[in-house]
């Protein structure tokens, strides 16, 4: 008998079919099937009809000799059968029907191929369907016209809800199709090598055992293969289903997340590839910290493995499919190791981006002479300003090539004339990449306005007198080709499952999944908000949010997508508001206005308070002595007093008393951990938010006049020179007599007395004003030699307001040092200097020191170049030879405005611990003294409180200050970062309430706001002014005043411009260049003059102005009339600044 040609099923199990001789056919009375019977039976019953006979088929559809008329009824019906199944087959129909019973009509392969014209695959056959795998069943065939039923194990489709196209499964028939027609969904076809034996049904259960063996180690290989592909320098997440299955089989709780990644130093493009980990790699499963084994069970004998995974930043974890468009951070930790090692490449700093340019960013890092250069997005890695990072040095040829072609393509755009630039001199020192980030900067919240689509967000930077930001996609995306679109792969499963209210889903069948945040900082980038946590009522008060501040929280930015996610948090109100513009500022530089907390109100001492007896006694008692303080007119928190007495003719007394602040702020309580979290005071023009409770900022540590105070004091024996022969340093008891202003003491120093509505208690008046003469003697003799030592004194304008019964500013001045102001400068420097001498001694591995960098090289360079091209020589090799240079200059107006250039290459102070750095780093640039603290106001500065602390230590002789080297450098890294943001905040501050000074003198006034400005620096195409009366800056582009012409002399640094005959500059000529160009004559000639090229003859005219060719020339410190217009209807408020046509 001809053997048949048998196949394997998505079980790779092994089926063998016995040669078997005919019999005499048995016939067996069966039930008839019903649905209902289908139901009732059990799982392993209802797919067979009955138990498996060792008999053949034939035999057992044999019928009784007796029921003739059933035999017919039977061959009628088998015959019918097989006609529809042939009819079904040459239509290619689909159907639902199964096997209803065994005893069928069966085709021959050949037959069938023949019907199918010849051997065919059956994915291209669309007439051969079969049905689902849990109506099948398995059926064992011989190449007679009979069938075996054999009972195999049910296997479950991979692809849920599927139909499977497996052997012996038709639809139409029981018969498996012939091998041309198998499709195999996974696996290898094993034939049996077994066929000539007929083989017993204990043989048949054995095979079925080894096989469903073999398919568990399949599935086991398999899905070991599939957890540990990842794709570096990202990895993804398993789905619910592995998920699921991971819990139920492994162990793993449900809501944990599975992680694996392959940690790799230094990441590539090929490395975006998925790749499978060895063998010999020893992976470790950690989930929320849970160390869990993984084992598998390949054989008996194997013992079992366990993988360890490295670090992976939350960050980096993908829960959907999409690439990643950033490198993966790398472990702190390593990279920390990586900057010990020698020649390291890898350095540590604050990110901080360019305001105009924000694809530009620098880290300042203390191990180099110059700023790390970081192009672009791509390179910045996600990193927000503010944020410490870890930086690796790349090849700074390549990262300058970038940004090359990158300022050549905006002048194309912009449709500049090419212009040739000095490489050499833009071009940084060192560029490089942020691998990792230390330490986030705090809350990372943004005030902003929120829009619906990206289109409406990127329409507003032109709306309400903006300009255009230019987003530079090349420079920004590094090698990578990033594409800025609307994406959904930052949400994670979580976030798209439980957003279930009826209006999220109308929102979700529009298309709308998340909102849009614009930062008010332009340094922050464009946020997306998920629609669950965006306002309710964004959609239907869209226009609302479009006027409307609200402070948004950054919750993550994924390793797939271009912008963060972030979460609303709370409105602050409408924009031109003034006390919602400052919300902002202080929402944007973290400074929290929120009250002391209960538990550190407990810490205060109770009220009315009194030193006791006890506490006078430990300290020296000076209540008897004249002391007074020297502060600001609206001064509440007095923080410092001095005194001074005659002990000889050339001998004195001279005393600088500090509140005594950590007396009431205990270390590690309540009130010192919300002190130390807040860092600083912030001063802005209608209110302080204080660092203490009012209690102490204003009461029991503030130096009032008649009342005991405690203080902790540094006296010196000088001479009338003001050099100190000997130093006390102690706590004490002091007693003011007086609260004087700055105004008061200049008053006694100009030769008229103290005003009449001065109070001194206890003492004279003449007395009072002839000590304030004795330190005036002293402190000008120590400002002279400081100056002389190497010290550098650059002051910027600043401002001060008067505001009405409203809050609003009525009156501006220009804040003016004085002889008064110096005076106290002078002493309470000398102070600090004298602490940090006293601290580095005891404690000089935790000591809290202060220290200035010198200024950045190259912009100092650029800075020397101004000055002698302008005619003023400089020496910028020392902080004193800086200052000569500036002493020597003779006009007022050039020394100020050189002044204010170099302010730009000034790096700011900064804190730090003595152990953390070289000793030759401690210096002070600006004073040029060696060692530099703060200690003279502690009510209003926390560094100063630890400075207290560590002198209170070394004075009581103590071996350890009560600070580790670590915990210092910390405090002084948190310290200098609350410190910039007070800066900031009230440098916005002050530029909010002048906008709306002079937005507010314009109404009122009816006619424009004209001032003269200076001209500080000519370019190529542009021009830079300050207008001192109000200490604005701004640069003049040609193309924005309506102009002909004009013509840069690179040999006299002067440009020339042509105006429009009765045209004059103004925002409104501005905008409608802007919008409507076609409408604007456009500016035909530029001329740049170089070297040895002729000046035309038009320029060769002396005077700045040439009537008769409408021509004006702008040289450095050349004056000119500006009219100052203000948009108060955007955040933050725009002051626009144009040069008046003198022709008009």
């Amino acid at each position: 008998m001809e053997e048949p040609d048998t196949r394997d099923d998505l079980n790779n199990q092994d089926v063998v079919v016995p040669s078997q001789e005919p019999k005499k056919r048995k016939t067996r009375k069966k039930k008839p099937k019903t649905k209902t019977d289908n139901k009732e039976k059990s799982p392993k019953q209802q797919g067979f009809e009955e138990e498996v006979s060792d008999k053949p088929l034939a035999e057992q559809n044999e019928p009784k000799e007796n029921t003739s008329a059933v035999k017919k009824k039977k061959n009628r019906k088998r015959k019918n059968e097989k006609t529809a199944a042939e009819r079904h087959v040459a239509a290619g129909s689909e159907t639902d029907g199964t096997v209803k019973s065994q005893s069928i009509e069966v085709f021959d392969y050949k037959e069938l191929e023949k019907e199918l014209g010849g051997p065919e695959e059956l994915a291209n056959i669309p007439a051969i369907h079969f049905s689902p795998e849990k109506k099948l069943k398995n059926v064992v065939i011989s190449k007679s016209r009979s069938a075996t039923v054999s009972e195999e194990p049910k296997v479950k489709s991979r692809y849920k809800g599927k139909p499977t196209a497996t052997p012996g499964k038709g639809r139409y028939s029981a018969v498996p199709p012939p091998q041309s027609l198998t499709v195999e969904r996974k696996g290898k076809s094993k034939r049996s090598e077994n066929q000539e034996k007929p083989v017993e049904k204990e043989e048949i259960e054995q095979t079925k055992k080894q096989t469903t063996e073999k398919q568990s180690k399949k599935s086991t290989k398999r899905d070991t293969e599939d957890e540990f592909k990842i794709s570096a320098p990202s990895v993804r997440l398993p789905s619910k289903k592995d998920k699921k299955h991971t819990a139920s089989e492994k162990g793993v709780f449900n809501n944990t997340p599975l992680v694996f990644v392959k940690a790799s130093d230094q990441t590539s493009k090929a490395e975006n590839k998925p790749t499978v980990l060895d063998e010999s790699t020893k992976l470790k499963v950690l989930s929320n910290g849970i160390t869990k084994s993984k084992s598998t069970d390949m054989n008996k004998n194997s013992k079992k493995e366990q993988r360890t995974i490295e670090y992976c930043h939350p960050s980096d974890i993908i829960y959907s499919h999409s690439r990643a468009r950033f490198d993966r951070y790398l472990d702190p930790k390593v990279c920390q190791k990586k900057m010990d090692e020698k020649d390291s490449k890898v350095y540590t700093g604050v990110l901080r981006i360019n305001k105009r340019s924000h694809n530009d960013a620098y880290v300042t890092t203390d191990k180099l002479e110059a700023d790390i250069f970081i192009l672009g997005l791509y390179n910045r890695n996600r990193a927000l300003e503010g944020d410490i990072v870890f930086v690796e040095l790349i090849e700074l040829e390549a990262v300058w090539d970038k940004k090359k072609e990158s300022m050549a393509r905006k002048r194309k755009e912009q449709n500049k004339d090419e212009v040739e630039v000095d490489d050499e001199k833009l071009k940084p020192k060192y560029a490089g990449k942020v691998i990792a980030i230390s330490e986030s900067r705090k809350e990372r919240m943004f005030s902003g306005t929120i829009s619906i689509s990206k289109q409406a967000v990127y329409a507003t930077n032109t709306s309400n007198g903006g300009t255009v930001e230019e987003e530079d996609s090349e420079a920004a995306n590094g090698n990578r080709d990033v594409e800025i679109e609307d994406t959904e792969t930052d949400l994670t499963e979580q976030d798209s499952q439980s957003n279930d209210s009826a209006e999220n889903k109308k929102n979700k069948k529009k298309g709308i999944h998340k909102v849009w945040f614009k930062p008010i900082d332009k340094r922050a980038p464009l946020i997306g908000i998920p629609v669950k946590q965006a306002p309710l009522d964004i959609f239907e008060n869209e226009k609302k949010y479009a006027k409307l501040i609200v402070v948004v929280k950054v919750q993550k930015w994924a390793i797939n997508s271009v912008n963060p996610t972030g979460a609303f948090v709370r409105e602050l109100g409408h924009i031109g508001n003034i006390a919602t513009e400052t919300e902002a500022v202080l929402s944007d530089n973290n400074i929290s206005e929120s009250p002391f907390s209960n538990k550190a109100l407990k810490g205060l001492p109770p009220t009315p308070w009194s030193i006791k007896q006890l506490e006078i006694d430990k300290r020296r008692d000076l209540r008897e002595t004249r002391i007074f303080t020297i502060d600001p007119a609206t001064a509440k928190d007095l923080d410092d007093a001095v005194h001074v007495t005659k002990l000889a003719e050339n001998e004195f007394e001279v005393g600088v008393h500090i509140a005594d602040v950590s007396h009431f702020v205990k270390q590690h309580t309540a009130l010192d951990h919300e002190a130390f979290d807040r860092g600083t005071s912030t001063y802005l023009c209608d209110r302080v938010i204080p660092m203490l409770p009012s209690l102490l900022c204003e009461e029991l540590c503030s130096l009032n006049p008649g009342v005991d105070r405690l203080a902790f004091s540094v006296i010196w024996k000088m001479d009338r020179e003001g050099n100190v022969k000997d130093t006390w340093f102690g706590k004490t008891v002091i007693r003011s007599c007086t609260k004087l202003a700055y105004d008061d003491a200049q008053s006694v120093i100009e030769g008229q007395g103290l005003p009449k509505n001065v109070t001194i208690k206890d003492h004279k008046v003449s007395e009072v004003e002839q000590d304030i003469i004795y330190l005036l003697e002293m402190s000008k003799s120590m400002r002279k030699r400081r100056f002389a030592n190497g010290a550098l004194s650059i002051n910027s304008i600043k401002l001060s307001f008067k505001l009405n019964e409203l809050g609003e500013p009525c009156e501006i001045s220009v804040y003016e040092q004085k002889d008064s102001n110096r005076l106290i400068e002078e002493f309470m420097l000398r102070a600090n200097m004298s602490v940090a001498e006293k601290i580095n001694e005891h404690y000089p591995n935790e000591a809290l020191l202060r220290q200035h960098s010198p200024p950045h090289e190259k912009s100092l360079d650029e800075f020397i170049k101004i000055a002698e091209n302008l005619g003023y020589k400089f020496d910028g090799s020392t902080a004193g030879s800086l200052q000569e240079s500036f002493n020597a200059i003779e006009s007022e107006d050039a020394k100020e405005v050189l002044r204010l250039l170099a302010v730009k290459p000034m790096q700011r102070a900064k804190y730090f611990c003595a152990g953390s750095c070289e000793e030759q780093k401690f210096r002070h640039y600006a004073l040029n003294v060696p060692f530099y603290t703060h200690f003279t106001s502690p009510i209003r500065r926390f560094p100063d409180i630890i400075v207290h602390r560590q002198l209170e230590a070394a004075l009581s002789g103590k071996k350890t200050c009560g600070y580790q080297k670590d915990s210092v450098q910390k405090a002084a890294n948190h310290c200098n970062e609350r410190k910039e943001g007070a800066k900031n905040s009230q440098d916005s501050n002050i530029q909010l309430y002048l906008y709306h000074y002079l937005y507010n003198l314009e109404k009122e006034l009816g006619r424009h706001v004209i001032c003269t400005a200076i001209v500080t620096q000519v370019l190529k195409d542009s021009f830079d002014i300050l207008v001192p009366e109000y200490g604005i800056e701004k640069r003049i582009y040609m193309d924005s005043i309506p102009i002909t012409k004009h013509v840069y002399d690179g040999n006299k640094n002067n440009q020339s411009v042509y105006w429009k005959e009765n045209v004059d500059s103004s925002w409104e000529w501005d905008q409608k260049r802007r919008n409507d160009k076609s409408g604007v004559e456009i500016i035909d000639k530029h001329i740049y003059l170089k070297g040895a090229v002729d000046i035309p003859k038009e320029l060769l005219v002396e005077n700045a102005l040439d009537k008769e060719n409408r021509m004006q020339r702008f040289n450095t410190f050349s004056k000119l009339n500006v009219r100052i217009q203000v948009n108060v209807e955007r955040s933050p408020p725009l002051v626009n600044v144009y040069p008046i046509n003198p022709f008009m």
